[in-house]
């Protein structure tokens, strides 16, 4: 692409306005898939508090394409991604 040439799309730090087009962007592998351990999709309230959860820590960025979020992407803590830990039993 040359230098003078922008593409047409950015990638930037999500802000809590953004809350609703990732509850949209989600809903569709909570409700179609089973990529996710979740059964419900999160409001545009609670993706909202996730974003800002996360990004105490961590990056979420979202994808912009013609005005508008078309993805997203964050980082996290592992159990974050897999749940609690359970501790191991041993013999009884």
């Amino acid at each position: 692409m040359p230098d003078d040439v922008s593409p047409p799309w950015s990638v930037r730090d999500a802000t809590p306005a953004d809350g609703e087009a990732c509850a949209r962007i989600y809903a569709p592998y909570v409700t179609d898939t089973t990529v996710t351990f979740e059964t419900e999709s999160p409001t545009a309230q609670e993706m909202t508090t996730r974003i800002e959860a996360a990004q105490a820590q961590h990056a979420w960025l979202v994808l912009e394409a013609g005005g508008a979020v078309q993805g997203y992407a964050y980082g996290g803590t592992s159990e974050r991604v897999l749940g609690p830990t359970v501790p191991a039993q041993g013999p009884t």
